[in-house]
Formats: structure tokens, sequence, C-alpha cells
């Protein structure tokens, strides 16, 4: 009979601990937001002040992660996000291409479609931008303009949205680009230098010199605040209204509950005033949309997206031309835009690659050229052994692939962007003179005042 008790009275403690654990309030423990992006920019940010406030709210650790993976994918991020428990502890501050593209694109931890959105804000204050004396202020005269003369475009990558509305945008308005290439930064500088005429960028890398820019679009939902009288991308052809915007995911599985407790700090923290300073310092929109609505949003850019990749593959299939793209249906390839770029980065440019390979060649040329003064045949020694051996493999193998480098590469005219990719080569020889200086410097100076200079 005792035991009976013994044993009820455990069990009912049990059941209890149990029933605890399955009713603890969210959040218990620390909660981490994943930003797929390295820390500083707008997104970082504000995800950090939610994060902060999501702490002081609740009384448990809050951090931000930064998942760095690149533009174009293959978002390790969000990866990370979709692969956590549905619980609310691991929370993701996505760019627009995780939930429009991110599951579209190959990347079976995001296929079929893992997130919901809880709340979408922040528009980044992309723009096109070009000089004050351009000969056009808007994107008719620009089109006009650029019919009868080349104009050098500069973006961030052909992955981005913005990039490829800018594109689009060049095709529903009848002219092609002169030429376009990536750049690391977009700003007065690029302008200045004549290195592009026109830039996709981002408005608070050209806030410095606003004055002496004319912004021609914003590639945003509403006009930005600092430049008024810019259109937005959707005023100037409705199929183009999107944006580059930032919100919070979860995993399609995480209780309501949680997902309110997330949204009610996250929605107060972007409305709050030093949020709001962000958006006045930078020209970014900063708002909260709710979970239905950037749900209708996300379908929205789906479809927009979708447009935009139709008007550029038949763009893509127009270059490549019938006799190009027929053996390659004959070999049962499809010769859509993602295929045609591919054969095009197997080519290459001509560009800073030509330059590469020619400095490569000569270099690899001289190095076969002292192979018999810097190394020795040595007798009695096995083949493999033989200390000119591998070298002479090393060396060749360089003058070899240098050649078919070389060789490969398409032939065309200069353009501009080929010097602008050349004047981008030739930075890093800044840093071979200031180290040889330095090592030359230090046994006549000493190494302190040279390590100061």
């Amino acid at each position: 009979m005792l035991g009976n008790k013994i044993l009820g009275g455990a069990l009912a403690l049990t059941m209890a601990a149990m029933g605890g654990a399955a009713m603890a309030e969210y959040p218990e423990k620390p909660v981490s937001f994943i930003v797929p992006w390295p820390p500083g920019d707008l997104e970082d940010v504000l995800t950090r002040m939610i994060a902060e406030d999501f702490q002081a709210e609740y009384g448990v650790s809050a951090a931000v992660v930064n998942k760095p993976g690149g533009g174009g994918g293959p978002f390790p991020g969000a990866i990370e996000v979709a692969q956590a428990p549905a619980d609310g502890y691991t929370i993701g501050s996505f760019v627009i291409g995780v939930p429009v593209v991110g599951h579209q694109i190959g990347i079976d931890e995001l296929t079929p479609e893992k997130f919901d959105p809880l709340g979408i804000f922040l528009t980044y204050p992309f723009v096109i931008a070009t000089s004050k004396d351009a000969p056009y202020s808007n994107m008719d005269e620009l089109a006009a303009y650029a019919k009868e003369n080349d104009v050098a475009l500069g973006h961030f990558g052909d992955p981005l949205t913005p990039t490829q509305v800018t594109k689009a945008m060049a095709v529903t308005k009848g002219f092609e680009w002169g030429s376009d290439a990536a750049f690391d930064a977009l700003d007065c500088n690029t302008l200045a230098s004549g290195d592009a005429d026109v830039i996709n960028t981002t408005l608070q890398l050209i806030l410095p010199c606003l004055d002496d820019v004319k912004v021609l679009v914003s590639i945003t939902d509403e006009r930005i605040s600092l430049v008024p009288d810019a259109p937005t991308a959707g005023e100037v052809d409705p199929e183009m209204n999107i944006a580059l915007w930032n919100g919070l995911f979860v995993h399609k599985d995480t209780p309501a509950d949680v997902r309110a407790k997330i949204i009610a700090v996250a929605e107060k923290t972007v409305m709050s005033e030093r949020a709001q300073n962000v958006a006045k310092e930078t020209g970014a929109l900063v708002y909260w949309q709710g979970a239905d609505d950037a749900a209708a949003r996300v379908a929205r850019n789906i479809e927009t997206v979708a447009k935009i990749q139709g008007l550029l593959e038949e763009v893509d299939s127009n270059w490549l031309g019938e006799d190009f793209a027929q053996p390659f249906c004959v070999l049962g390839i499809d010769m859509s835009k993602d295929r045609s770029e591919e054969i095009r980065r197997f080519d290459g440019p001509l560009r800073g690659q030509a330059l590469f390979a020619i400095v490569f060649l000569v270099a690899s040329a001289l190095l076969l050229s002292q192979l018999g003064n810097e190394t020795k045949w040595a007798k009695g020694t096995q083949f493999f052994a033989q200390p000119r051996f591998w070298p002479a493999v090393s060396v060749i193998g360089m003058v070899l692939f240098g050649g078919l480098h070389l060789w490969k590469l398409p032939r065309r005219g200069f353009e501009r962007v080929d010097v602008v990719e050349w004047k981008i080569w030739f930075f890093a020889i800044e840093y071979v003179i200031w180290f040889l200086a330095y090592v030359m410097l230090v046994p006549k100076l000493g190494y302190l005042p040279m390590t100061i200079v």
C-alpha cells in the first residue's frame, strides 16, 4: 500500500514537472537574431536595436549573429534559421532575396518555402543617380540620350534586385547600356572620376555630394524625403514596383503566441525615435508592415521578379542568337538566362582578365627562362625526386594554362569600362610599393620610425 502511494506521488510530481516545462512562458533562454550579412549596414543596426529592446523587455539574452554569404546566395544564415527548431529562439532578419527567390534557386534546405514574415521594417534607399551636369534629368531623357551615346552603368552586382530593376527599366525604355560593371563602392568619386555615367547605389553613399548629383529614380516603395522630386521605380513603370527591403522571419511552424511577443517588441523599436533618426540620417524608410501585409508583399514581389527576369531572359536570348543557342538545344541544354550567364562567365569578358592573363603569362615565361639557373639535375637521384622536376612541372603548367587563358578570351574592342577595371587591378600595386619601401628603409631608419610612418 505504501509502495503504491510512493509510486503515485512520484508519478504526480513527474507529470507536474512535465506540465511545467510544457507551459514554460516564452522566452526562457537566449534568443538569436540571424543577419545573413556582415555587421554595420542598416539591417544590422536596426536588428541590433530590436535585440536590445527584446532583452530589456523579457529579461533574457538576445544577440545578433552575422552569417554573411553573399547577395546571390546560398544564404547560410537563412539555412540556419530553417534548420533550427520552430520555437522562436532563432529569428531571421532577411533581405528580400531570401523569401522571394531563396526557395527557387536550388537550395535544398530552403525548399519548399520555410518562412513566414513577422513584419517588414526597412526599405533601403537605393537610387539611380548621375552627375549634375549630365544631359538628362529623368529616365525618358536618359533613354533618348543612350540611344545615340554610350552610357556606362555602375552597380553592386547582377543578382541584386536594384540592379535587375535598373537593367529591366532600360529594356522597357528601349535602350541598352553602353557598358556595365560591378563595383565594391559607388559614391561621389565614381561619378566625379568618370568611372561610370550612371550609378545604382544607396543614397547614404552620395549624401556628401548630393548637391552635385541628380537622382533620376528611387528604387523604393515611396519617394525618399531627402530627394522628394525623384519618382519611384513603380511610378516610372508600374511593372517595376519593387524595392530592396528587410524584415523579420520565423519558421512556418512557430507558435502564434511566440510570434506575437517578437512582433510586439520589433514594432515598438522601429517606430521609436532612435530608429526613425536612422531614417532621417540615411534616407532609408524605417516602418513596420505587419505579418499579413508583409506576406502579401512577398507574393507580389515574387510575381514582379518573375516579370523582370522574363524581360532580361529575352534580352539574353537575343544576345545569344539562334545559331549560337541551337547546338545547346540539340544537346538538351536549356539556354535560359542562368545558362547563358554561365557560358559568359566561363569565357569571361576581356576587361581585367586580359591584363591578368598577359601579366601572368609573361611572369611565367620569365620563371621558365630561369629554371636552368635556379634548379639542378642531380645525378643518381630518382626521376620524381629530382630538384628540378616539380618546379619544372609547376612553371610549365603556369605557362600552358596562362597561354590557354589568354587564347580563350573573346576578342572585342576596348571600352572605357576595361580601363576602369584595370585601375582596380592596379590598386594592389600600391600595397606592393609600400611594402618594398618599408623593407628597404627599415635597415636605414629603424623599425620603430618606419612602423609609425
